[in-house]
């Protein structure tokens, strides 16, 4: 086959390759690109209509319309964005005392304040500045405009803006990873990938908790970085002595939800030492609170003997006072694996552990100023 026919052959073939995307196009790309500009020509339309019904009612002096009319102008909504027109209608509002109108306002001036010294240099109002357009406190919000400013920061050495900025490529990065699944790496690590790594190593170097978890999960998987299960595990295990530190500190203060998480640290060794007795400690505390979730804990600790000496009656008084679904399951298991006796036993003990859980709730109730 000489070259004049292969370049003959290859040219029908791409003839009919972009035919054949040609029809993909009509058939399902087209009407789904239609659809969705029909939908946006909808909503705009109806924003204006929206806006045009608060500006009448706002020109009357209605101070809620007034600031529908400042949002519609600051965020673009039915009507071309215009700060000095959104902020001409945010005060006509402000001023009869409007809290939305108010708050916006505050946010603004807040802004506006961080930007002016974000273009001196300061780090920390980078930061801030960054903040606001990415979650649109004050500002329309802007990812492009956050990722500027948070990188001005990062640069500074910042470590809550290079963990911004590394967590926002860390989404990226895996929703790649879950969309590819094993083909992740296939083509080698990704602009987000590597920026990911490099960002989020920054900050948890300085100790930014919320960096750990997240760069462990990178080296763990290999993404934008060599797969490496001992440098992922020493992240996370920062993270969960971290997480388990500052949930300590809030169960000594009484707080049912940090106890029986406390629990649940110990019983698996997330973060501290793994010791079944510590656990039902802490299950005890929360349970006397009417933590549903640490008395649906004891029963299994009861049941099974973690932590504790088994005892049937005493696993089905817990599963008696948990409103946990799982408790309910567990008592209808346990009632036919125990005598009569045990059951009634059971039932006796659950009307105690009621009245000495509702004294305790009083107590607490009465306590507070």
């Amino acid at each position: 086959m000489n070259l004049r026919s292969v370049a003959k052959s290859f040219g029908r073939l791409l003839g009919l390759v972009l035919l054949l995307l040609g029809v993909i196009g009509v058939v399902f790309i087209y009407p789904a690109w239609r659809k969705t500009a029909q939908n946006r020509d909808a909503a705009n339309a109806q924003s204006q209509l929206k806006l045009q019904e608060n500006r009448r009612k706002a020109e009357q002096g209605d101070a809620e319309s007034q600031f529908r009319v400042g949002v519609a102008y600051f965020y673009g909504q039915g009507v071309q964005a215009d700060d000095v027109e959104a902020l001409r209608w945010l005060r006509k509002a402000a001023s009869q005392k409007n809290e939305h109108a108010l708050d916006l306002l505050k946010l603004r001036t807040a802004f506006q304040e961080y930007k002016a010294k974000a273009e001196q240099g300061d780090a920390e109002a980078q930061y801030k500045v960054g903040d606001c357009y990415f979650h649109g406190k004050g500002v329309k919000l802007d990812e492009a405009d956050a990722m500027k400013w948070y990188r001005q920061a990062a640069e500074q050495n910042h470590s809550k803006a290079q963990w911004a900025l590394g967590n926002y490529y860390h989404q990226k990065s895996m929703m790649r990873s879950f969309l590819l699944k094993s083909y992740a790496n296939a083509f080698g690590s990704w602009e987000a990938d590597r920026e990911a790594v490099k960002w989020l190593r920054k900050a948890a170097e300085q100790n930014e908790f919320a960096a750990f978890y997240p760069l462990g999960l990178h080296y763990s998987r290999g993404l934008g970085v060599e797969k490496d299960s001992k440098v992922a595990w020493k992240w996370f295990r920062r993270h969960f002595e971290d997480m388990a530190a500052a949930t300590k500190a809030k169960a000594e203060q009484g707080d049912a939800a940090a106890q029986n998480q406390m629990g649940v640290n110990h019983m698996l060794g997330q973060g501290v030492k793994k010791d079944e007795a510590e656990a039902v400690k802490w299950f005890l505390l929360a349970a006397a609170q009417g933590h549903a979730g640490a008395q649906s804990h004891l029963v299994g600790c009861y049941q099974l003997g973690d932590g504790v000496k088994p005892d049937k009656p005493e696993a089905y008084a817990w599963a008696s006072v948990s409103t946990n679904t799982t408790a309910a399951k567990s008592k209808e298991a346990l009632s036919r694996t125990m005598s009569a006796d045990q059951i009634e036993a059971g039932k006796r003990c659950a009307e105690e552990l009621r009245a000495q859980i509702a004294e305790r709730l009083k107590a607490k109730s009465d306590s507070k100023p």
